[in-house]
């Protein structure tokens, strides 16, 4: 379930067929991850599924990438977006813009680093019909999460989320 055809010439890269375009930080909630959604809960796969698309990578640096990427999914809507990782204060930053199943325009930002011995990793994402743009709902996801590994092999892993929206039904 993974054929592709992948093309690379210096700092370029092209990869085209089933591939899974990994943008997501965290574990559980991935807002970022907007090429391959997927629920934590089915856990039974445990490689996630990837995305028929193209993606075109241009590596910046050592531990910096721009990319764009193009998929369509089974009812042939398209989903495009770009993104640019860095590596800045010993944080790997992403930011990200495009369009999700031609219904929404998609900002995100994500970071991975350490507070002392801890991980510290999270990615928030704002979403917004790109069609009727001039209105004002939208949608704003946070995820955050800490993990820590003892000496004794122990590891401890907290995440949590928030997810806002400006157009909550009236009860």
């Amino acid at each position: 379930d993974r054929a592709y055809i992948q093309y690379t010439y210096e700092k370029f890269e092209v990869t085209v067929g089933r591939q899974r375009i990994n943008w997501g930080q965290t574990f559980v909630w991935n807002p970022n991850d907007i090429f391959n959604t997927y629920s934590f809960f089915d856990f039974d796969y445990p490689e996630r599924p990837g995305s028929d698309a193209v993606r075109i990578q241009y590596f910046t640096g050592m531990a910096s990438v721009a990319e764009i990427a193009l998929k369509s999914d089974s009812t042939g809507n398209i989903t495009a977006a770009g993104l640019f990782r860095f590596n800045k204060y010993n944080y790997d930053i992403q930011l990200l813009g495009g369009i999700l199943n031609e219904e929404d325009m998609a900002l995100g930002l994500g970071w991975s680093g350490n507070i002392k011995n801890m991980a510290f990793r999270g990615e928030m994402s704002y979403f917004h019909p790109y069609r009727n743009y001039k209105d004002t709902t939208g949608l704003y996801f946070l995820s955050v999460g800490l993990d820590y590994s003892f000496s004794n092999s122990l590891y401890l892993q907290f995440e949590a989320c928030l997810l806002y929206t400006s157009d909550a039904a009236d009860e």
